[in-house]
């Protein structure tokens, strides 16, 4: 079964991502003046969107068979998991937006088929957490990459800081599961066909990349307590580092700073700062409207999932930011006038 099975999740997989206008192999978004592009509605894109539907029939006839399903490698149970849900919510593969009822593809919750493919989904989802428990705590509580964040950020990690940053992990493969975006309309999908010659289709390295990320974010969290303790108008212009206009506001007890720099990012800036953007023509898909908004409060994404996100290293977009992005914040911006209006 598994021999069959496999490959339909992974079909099903791409077609997803090529609707989405994601390129399955880099996770990088399609230009609309790309060849590949599938403008929604096009004939090219409800062919892609038939291929999607004729695979997840199969693979629905496959669940439903008599026979067992038998031990699959995390790396096909995550997606399955995914597309399943997908499925069963009626949110359309595209855009997760909900698929009307008119629709050949509709499927309704009084249908048994519908209500036993329910009930085998929650087996997966359950069956995926018994097999990834003890994995989560292994990697997360590994001494070299504590040790590694430790020496970074000069920062302790306690049991407690390890709960906290798993709690993080375990709440973004929820919606992995479910299929579900980020808060941020992140796509939180396993994609088994991102980077294979670098082992981050795997599970262990996808994973991976989120644990470090999580982890890192407790350690920043914990330095900028401590630094606040000890001088709350610290200035972080003490390291022979890039001034981040960011960090110098975003501990204060203030909430209204970002929705002002939000306002101006997206709304009389939004042209300027997209015309901002590294000088590689392969990152031109990355500009500095992007960066800011991804690292506005209240939902900061991280730098390596926003690498991942971009099909390139977290070093690149750090560069990027200080080089371009935080000039023309300290041009535009000062915690002084940010917060004086509270």
């Amino acid at each position: 079964m598994n021999d069959e099975l496999i490959p339909l999740v992974k079909v099903a997989t791409y077609w997803r991502l090529r609707l989405r206008n994601v390129v399955p192999e880099t996770n990088q978004p399609l230009e609309e003046n790309d060849s590949n592009f599938l403008p929604s509605g096009s004939e090219q894109w409800l062919q892609a969107e038939k291929r999607f539907y004729e695979c997840i029939d199969n693979i629905i006839q496959f669940l439903n068979s008599p026979r067992a399903l038998t031990s699959l490698p995390l790396e096909i149970l995550l997606p399955l998991c995914a597309l399943v849900r997908i499925v069963l919510d009626n949110r359309h593969p595209s855009s997760n937006e909900c698929v009307i009822p008119e629709s050949p593809y509709y499927r309704a919750k009084d249908n048994p088929t519908w209500q036993q493919l329910d009930r085998l989904w929650h087996i997966l989802k359950d069956d995926i957490g018994r097999k990834l428990d003890p994995k989560i705590k292994n990697w997360i509580s590994a001494p070299w990459i504590q040790g590694k964040i430790s020496a970074k950020y000069q920062q302790e990690l306690k049991q407690e800081d390890i709960n906290q940053a798993q709690f993080q992990v375990w709440r973004y493969l929820g919606l992995s599961l479910k299929g579900e975006p980020t808060a941020r309309g992140r796509d939180s999908v396993f994609n088994p066909h991102y980077r294979q010659q670098s082992g981050q289709c795997t599970v262990k390295g996808w994973l991976g990349t989120r644990i470090y990320s999580e982890l890192k974010e407790v350690a920043i969290r914990k330095a900028d307590k401590k630094r606040l303790r000890a001088n709350p108008r610290i200035n972080p212009n003490d390291a022979d580092q890039t001034i981040d206009p960011l960090d110098n506001i975003k501990s204060k007890p203030s909430q209204a700073w970002w929705e002002q720099i939000r306002e101006a990012v997206e709304g009389p800036c939004a042209e300027e700062l997209q015309q901002i953007q590294p000088r590689s023509k392969a990152l031109r898909h990355i500009n500095a409207q992007l960066v800011i908004l991804n690292l506005l409060p209240p939902e900061s994404v991280p730098w390596e999932e926003m690498a991942e996100q971009w099909g390139c290293d977290d070093t690149t977009i750090r560069r990027f930011y200080n080089d371009k992005c935080c000039p023309w914040l300290q041009k535009h911006f000062s915690a002084e006038d940010l917060l004086s209006e509270d």
